[in-house]
């Protein structure tokens, strides 16, 4: 059997290369860096210096990855257990210049997991802890393997590239097919291109958002960032949940593991969901979070042994991707190792403050953190019960009658569900009578907290009617009341006092309410 439709491949057997594909990975590897990326560096005053593909970012962004609870056994390989739950950070790019304008560019997105244990693909890494995915949206490679890649590359840069893509038909509609118009990064379908081992099996992987949450927000296609533009949006507005799929190889005859062109049929090599990836409600232009997401190198050979790729196009990338990002971080200052603690979560959540003669310094009105429960998946918490499961707010629903919904509907009537009241807290008061939801911060106390407020009344005429105290202990410090049906509301006494309960008291005209997008102020 050749090595193409070989299955029971050793983990930890590295392929032999040929003489000619040795020499073919360096001379991309010099053509990509030596030639293209240090000459940019330096004939530009790139600072700090750019990579040498996908060059321009769009967003840097924190992020949870997921495994799905009900994961089929032979998708249990690697990284891929049921429930398991990584920090992730992810990066948005596009394969043009940072000033190019966005329009009919290549995007991709890079995924880097922290605290994945077990010995690592990259020899420099073998214990490192980090484990990256990179996408693209494209289903295949332009180039089928690295000596079709060298040459697209050398004619690219002697000028011949018209003659070249004549006579390669296949890599030039591949090209063409992948200018093309995005409306929004959240949008796109995102695919691993190359293939990777998958224990003993072969896998590729995508990345798509089956729904996306609405907006006002309309891209503006003449901007020069409107991809940057439009995702720091969305992402102000709501988190953003992201299915990641395994395509199994499951026809040797079609579905090659050395021609990176070669594309898998979805209709027979059928993509199964096996994680979630949650981008957090955030500013993503905010504390420096640009430049850290600069710092960070990204390697589809950083996996694990029994997950690494396929392929000489594999190969070749892995050398690229060292080769660029030593170069790259050398020139900017930064360490050369891989960064094996993510950056606090709570930084991306904290607006850019920006001073003035009045206000020189940040005065606590910021925010330290915000929840939005949409790193967690739908739960129900009965009468008379609490959670703890989520980073700062604890859910007590000691003094209601029915149970509350959080990232759910509940018991909401589908006739006056509304959108968004699926996320969040939600709490359905039928029939009618009153009681009291209690929020408890046990790990800081706060100076000030701000929420989205949704409730449905009886009917337009009746008085539904939402209380809404802060507490120190059992000392009550102040109380509101909410009338409104949609609401923003900030919670901060007007004695400077902090506190550590909410309670939000509902009368017997309100027939529910939501709370979402929680913003807490520490004290």
């Amino acid at each position: 059997m050749n090595d193409d439709n070989s299955k029971e491949t050793p983990l930890n057997n590295q392929r032999i290369q040929s003489a000619s594909e040795t020499t073919a990975i360096e001379d991309i590897r010099r053509m990509f860096v030596d030639e293209t990326q240090i000459p940019r560096i330096v004939n530009n005053n790139q600072t700090p210096a750019k990579r040498a593909a996908f060059a321009k970012t769009h967003g840097i962004v924190s992020a949870t990855f997921q495994v799905v609870d009900d994961l089929p056994e032979k998708y249990q390989i690697g990284i891929f257990k049921p429930g398991k739950r990584y920090t992730a950070w992810v990066r948005f790019s596009s394969d043009i210049a940072q000033t190019a304008p966005d329009l009919n560019s290549t995007v991709g997105v890079g995924i880097k997991l922290f605290d994945v244990y077990g010995n690592k693909a990259i020899d420099q890494e073998v214990n490192g802890t980090t484990l990256d995915f990179i996408l693209q949206n494209t289903e295949v490679f332009f180039a089928s393997d690295a000596t079709d890649m060298a040459n697209f590359k050398a004619a690219a840069m002697s000028g011949n590239l018209d003659r070249f893509l004549v006579e390669n038909p296949e890599l030039a509609a591949v090209l063409n097919s992948m200018d093309k118009k995005v409306d929004t990064l959240l949008g796109e379908p995102y695919w691993s291109c190359v293939p990777f081992k998958f224990g003993h099996e072969f896998c590729k992987f995508k990345l798509y958002a089956r729904t996306l949450p609405t907006t006002t927000h309309k891209p503006n296609f003449s901007g020069t960032h409107y991809l940057a533009n439009d995702l720091a949006q969305r992402l102000i507005e709501h988190s953003i949940n992201i299915d990641f799929f395994v395509q199994l190889r499951n026809n040797p005859a079609t579905q090659s593991i050395t021609d990176a062109r070669n594309l898998w049929k979805e209709s027979e090599a059928i993509p199964v969901r096996v994680a979630i990836l949650t981008l957090h409600r955030q500013n993503i232009n905010s504390r420096q979070q640009q430049e850290y997401g600069e710092s960070l190198s990204f390697n589809l050979w950083r996996t694990l042994l029994e997950m690494q790729p396929v392929g000489s196009i594999a190969e070749a990338r892995k050398v690229i991707y060292q080769s660029s990002a030593e170069v790259r971080r050398n020139v900017n200052g930064q360490s050369i190792g891989e960064a094996d603690k993510p950056r606090a979560y709570q930084l991306a959540n904290m607006p850019t403050f920006i001073p003035t003669r009045e206000t020189p310094w940040p005065i606590g009105t910021l925010g330290n953190v915000t929840e939005d429960f949409q790193g967690y998946g739908p739960m129900t918490l009965a009468p008379n019960q609490y959670t703890t499961r989520f980073q700062e707010i604890t859910i007590s629903s000691r003094d209601v009658p029915y149970s509350v919904a959080i990232n759910n509907y509940g018991s909401l009537n589908n006739t006056v569900q509304k959108d968004d009241m699926n996320k969040g807290i939600t709490y359905v008061n039928y029939p009618y009578t009153t009681g009291t939801l209690r929020l408890l911060f046990e790990k800081n106390n706060m100076q000030s907290v701000s929420f989205d407020l949704r409730a449905i009344i009886e009917n337009l005429n009746s008085n539904g009617l939402l209380t809404i105290s802060a507490y120190k202990d059992n000392t009550l410090i102040q109380s509101y009341q909410a009338g409104d049906i949609n609401a923003r509301i900030m919670i901060q006494p007007s004695s400077g006092r902090d506190f550590n309960l909410l309670t939000v008291h509902y009368n017997s005209y309100i027939y529910a309410f939501n709370l979402q997008n929680f913003t807490l102020t520490y004290a």
